[in-house]
């Protein structure tokens, strides 16, 4: 179902073909976004929804369905199911509130429709167990709201009588509501999407949902691929549990503490002691690592570099590392403020190790940074011969790489290495190889993204 917005409703007809020839069975009319129209005769049953309009609005139409919500009292034309309806647009109730609104809503009615907006994962994942406690004897469309709200969307065709959606991102009349086109496949049918994820911090923004839509895509595979951001890493493994993710990547700031909770880890993940990448098998994660043949891949043109100043000490580093000596490069020295995790690094791969502060003292021909800012206030290393640096960044303008250039280094950023670490994530998922092509077709995609 579509809802018709405002800009539509003096050509509702029109919207009506285009969201049917699209693959809509639904229209909604709601009378807070288009309280003056007063006919329809267009290719879609309506669902009526007066939204403070009363019932002279509900009487300008035939509907197939009035959606009253609490407060309204409006009765449905004769032969029209009846939808109760309750909307919280500021947090999802405790469950026991929650299950008695559910209760009370079904009620004297044909269908019940309640919607709320999860401000953490934990509320996603709270809100959709409520479904299986709710015991009404009549349909139950349960929908989260705002940008946390994607797999219950993307869900809801496994589970609810209702979907919504919109023909566009602006159209939206809910926050969170997903495209048509995402839910249907090319004959009509609903898609059953196998769900995938990225855990990462509140805030982060990420092109691998890009990057594994294309692949996923070019592969002919129903599958979505979403952000999972938020400082509560159990509440999002909770969601990816609670709506059957079959894989998820993972980037800073959980790395390690991933690992941490994983009962199995592939060798790769042990020896770096981090994972950036989950795979569902059963009812648990197994851990893997591709960061290291994501570098690898990325940049096999630094091959035999002579001496390498590595800045940073996060999850991504031993990945870092290990790659560089993969590729023969001569001399590595990690910079570090944290002296344990620095020592830590010297040890466990045999290479150099200094502090954060004596960066600027070094001589080298590739800088690899690993770090999150640009950090203004390091001196930079002096460049020898054709000297490269590689920020594992990417997709906007820095001052770091500003400086690089005033010094003496050719810049590249982290794209190479975010794609083949992202295709290496792929073959694991789904046991398929990315084709060249399709590198090529993403690094387009990606770049143009990000400018």
């Amino acid at each position: 179902m579509v809802t018709l917005p405002a800009r539509a409703a003096s050509c509702a007809e029109d919207y009506a073909r285009r969201a049917h020839e699209t693959g809509a069975d639904l229209l909604e009319i709601r009378g807070d976004l288009c309280p003056d129209l007063s006919s329809y005769a267009g290719p879609l049953p309506l669902l009526v929804a007066p939204r403070g309009r009363g019932q002279e609005f509900v009487d300008r139409f035939a509907p197939r369905f009035v959606d009253v919500e609490v407060g309204e009292t409006i009765s449905p034309p004769l032969g029209a199911g009846l939808i109760r309806s309750a909307h919280d647009h500021d947090r999802v109730p405790e469950t026991d509130d929650l299950l008695r609104l559910i209760r009370s809503l079904a009620e004297e009615s044909d269908m019940v429709k309640v919607a709320a907006r999860p401000r953490t994962h934990a509320d996603l994942a709270r809100l959709e167990s409520v479904r299986s406690q709710a015991a009404i004897d009549r349909p139950l469309a349960l929908l989260a709201m705002g940008p946390l709200a994607w797999p219950s969307r993307m869900h809801a065709a496994k589970s609810d009588p209702l979907v919504y959606a919109c023909l566009e991102p602006a159209d939206a009349a809910a926050p969170g509501q997903v495209p048509l086109a995402a839910l249907l496949r090319v004959d009509g049918e609903p898609r059953l999407p196998l769900l995938f994820g990225l855990l990462g911090a509140a805030g982060t923004k990420s092109l691998s949902p890009l990057i594994h839509n294309s692949l996923f895509d070019f592969n002919g595979m129903e599958a979505f691929y979403g952000l999972l951001a938020g400082d509560d890493l159990e509440g999002a493994i909770a969601v990816a549990e609670q709506f059957g993710f079959e894989g998820l990547s993972v980037t800073s700031p959980w790395k390690r503490a991933v690992f941490e909770r994983c009962r199995e880890t592939s060798d790769e993940a042990r020896r770096h002691g981090s994972v950036n990448t989950l795979v569902r098998d059963g009812q648990q994660w197994v851990g893997h690592q591709t960061d290291r043949i994501g570098f690898e891949e990325g940049y096999p043109d630094l091959a035999g570099r002579g001496r390498a100043a590595v800045v940073g000490s996060g999850g991504v580093v031993p990945s870092v590392i290990a790659a560089l000596k993969n590729l023969g490069v001569g001399e590595i020295r990690v910079y570090a403020r944290n002296g344990a995790r620095r020592a830590h690094l010297a040890r466990d791969f045999d290479v150099e190790s200094g502090r954060l502060e004596r960066l600027g003292e070094d001589r080298v021909d590739l800088l690899v940074w690993c770090l999150p800012v640009d950090a203004d206030e390091l001196a930079l290393p002096g460049p020898r011969g054709a000297a490269l640096a590689l920020d594992l960044r990417y997709g906007r303008a820095s001052s770091f790489a500003a400086r690089c250039a005033a010094s003496g280094f050719a810049y590249r950023d982290g794209l190479a290495m975010l794609l083949h670490q992202a295709f290496a994530q792929f073959r694991l998922w789904t046991g398929r190889t990315p084709q060249a092509a399709d590198l090529a077709t993403i690094t387009a995609r990606c770049r143009s993204q990000v400018g």
